[in-house]
């Protein structure tokens, strides 16, 4: 069985520092992985289960790439699903420059889920920041691992239609169900900031209470801006955090008229590093459901 999304992508001005990747007008994503099983939803079937941190290594151009999801169950049926396409890297390897992709998905039986309200942000040389359309099938969900089938065209342009498929791994060494804590965040993560083709490396500084002490400005955007700087709160019962943060007018592209209120989600894994085991992850969102901002960095 399978799913369809329909999705939508905005593609923002180039900010600063353009880390141009063209992308071909197919590519493909492919990884092994294993599934789980689901609860009996009522009809002879199983509900797909579909939550956490999930993986896969990604083929560009034949040069493999970093994708991951992380789902995040709502109401009913319903989850909540964030991605990060890391389609190239900054010089100091932190930070990668990231398609990303927002959603609602509705899980079905027996491993399919299908989704809507979907947004993505994606990049490349031959093609201008825009907004497009796509859909996406999900099957063979679980708790290990699902199977994605998604195509998109950007609105208005003569660019074939792009195909990405993956078979995608549950992160085992994540624990979805473990409370996130501010003391988690406390110190100094080194990382980037990355949107619209730019990677501008930036230092988050929290203190013990998960409050942020200091951070550079990305493209004139003040993330410090009190009293609606960058905020993280613990999620109880999930290994997440929601994000908020407001952005000034003031020199700030993102904000030409009013400021823009942005909100999203981070979390933090292994960052597989032994000098600096951690690693936090931050997309941040707009009115639209699209995240168009994302941060990397370890500690």
């Amino acid at each position: 069985m399978g799913g369809s999304l329909k999705v939508s992508f905005l593609s923002p001005l180039k900010l600063l520092r353009t880390q141009a990747r063209k992308i071909a007008g197919s590519f493909a994503l492919v990884v092994l992985a294993s599934c789980g099983g689901g609860s009996s939803d009522g009809s002879g079937g199983t509900t797909t289960q579909l939550k956490g941190y999930y993986q896969a290594t990604a083929l560009i151009g034949g040069i493999s790439k970093e994708f991951m999801t992380l789902i995040v169950p709502s109401t009913g049926v319903n989850a909540n699903w964030y991605g990060w396409h890391f389609i190239a890297e900054d010089i100091n390897n932190v930070g990668d420059e990231a398609n990303l992709f927002t959603g609602t998905l509705s899980l079905g039986s027996n491993g399919a889920a299908q989704s809507n309200n979907s947004g993505i942000l994606s990049y490349s040389s031959a093609v201008p920041w825009k907004d497009g359309a796509g859909s996406i099938g999900i099957t063979q969900g679980s708790l290990s691992g699902f199977v994605g089938n998604m195509n998109y065209t950007p609105t208005g342009s003569a660019q074939v239609q792009v195909a990405m498929n993956a078979t995608v791994a549950a992160n085992n060494i994540y624990q979805f169900s473990q409370t996130s804590s501010h003391a988690s965040l406390t110190g100094t993560w080194t990382g980037a900031w990355s949107s619209a083709g730019n990677v501008i490396t930036s230092n988050l500084v929290f203190l013990n209470n998960g409050t942020l002490q200091s951070a550079t400005t990305f493209v004139s955007c003040d993330v410090n801006s009190a009293p609606n700087g960058l905020s993280l709160t613990p999620v109880t019962g999930a290994n997440y955090f929601t994000v908020t943060v407001t952005l000034p007018v003031s020199l700030c592209s993102w904000s030409t008229v009013t400021p823009k209120i942005l909100t999203g989600i981070g979390f933090i894994h292994a960052s597989g590093i032994p000098l600096t085991p951690d690693r936090l992850e931050l997309m941040l969102i707009d009115s639209n459901g699209r995240g168009i901002i994302s941060y990397r960095g370890v500690k």
